[in-house]
C-alpha cells in the first residue's frame, strides 16, 4: 500500500497524524464549521433553569440562582448524588476529596451510570467538559436526557373527586329459597302453556 498518507503519516499507516480533535463539523443547515470534543449535540440549547429546578427536587436541595451551576457540579458530588437517588440499586461511592483527581472519578461515576440507563453515548459529555468547563452546554445536554427518562411528576390539575358512600333508601327485603326461585318457575310454566 504505497501512495500519500492525507493525514500526514507515514504511507504505511493510514490514520498515523490523524487527529480528531481538529475534525470541523458542520450543522445540518451548512453553517459555519465548529469544534467541540466530537459532539454532534453542541448546537442543542438546553434550559439551564429548568436543570436546575429538576436537580434541585431530585437532590432535595435549594440551588439557589446565585450559585453557578457550573460550580456546584464541578467536583461531581452532586451528579453522584444524582445517580444514587435515580438507581438505588447500584450506589456510586462518592469521593469528597479536594483534589481533581476525585472530581474526575465522581464525574466518570456519574457518565457509566448514565450509560447504564442507556443514555447515548453521543449525548454524554466529557469529564474535561465539566472539570475544566470546557463545554457546559454538552453537560446540560446529557442532564437534559437523564431529566427525559425521570421527570418531575406532574401534579394533576383538577382535584380529586371524594368518593362517597351512599346507602341504599330502599330497604333490602329478605327473600327466602322459595320465593327466589318463584319467578324461574312461573317463568318455566308460562313458556310450557305456549
Amino acid at each position: 500500500m504505497g501512495g500519500v498518507n492525507p493525514f500526514g503519516g507515514k504511507p504505511g499507516n493510514l490514520f498515523a497524524g490523524f487527529n480528531p480533535s481538529k475534525v470541523q463539523l458542520r450543522s445540518s443547515s451548512g453553517s459555519k464549521p465548529r469544534t467541540n470534543s466530537n459532539h454532534e449535540l453542541t448546537d442543542i440549547i438546553v434550559d439551564e433553569p429548568h436543570i436546575r429546578k429538576w436537580l434541585n427536587a431530585k437532590l432535595n436541595t435549594d440551588i439557589s440562582t446565585d450559585t453557578s451551576l457550573e460550580k456546584y457540579l464541578k467536583d461531581g458530588q452532586s451528579l453522584c448524588q444524582l445517580m444514587n437517588v435515580l438507581r438505588p440499586e447500584d450506589p456510586i461511592k462518592i469521593q469528597t476529596g479536594k483534589l481533581s483527581f476525585f472530581h474526575r472519578e465522581n464525574i466518570n461515576h456519574f457518565l457509566e451510570g448514565c450509560e447504564k440507563l442507556g443514555i447515548n453515548r453521543l449525548q454524554l459529555f466529557e469529564t474535561t467538559d465539566l472539570l475544566e468547563l470546557n463545554n457546559f452546554n454538552q453537560v446540560l445536554i446529557t442532564l437534559h436526557c437523564v431529566e427525559k427518562l425521570f421527570p418531575l411528576e406532574v401534579e394533576s390539575k383538577t382535584p380529586e373527586k371524594e368518593v362517597l358512600e351512599v346507602e341504599s333508601e330502599i330497604p333490602e327485603k329478605e327473600t327466602t329459597v322459595e320465593e327466589a326461585e318463584k319467578p324461574v318457575k312461573d317463568e318455566a310454566e308460562e313458556s310450557a302453556q305456549q
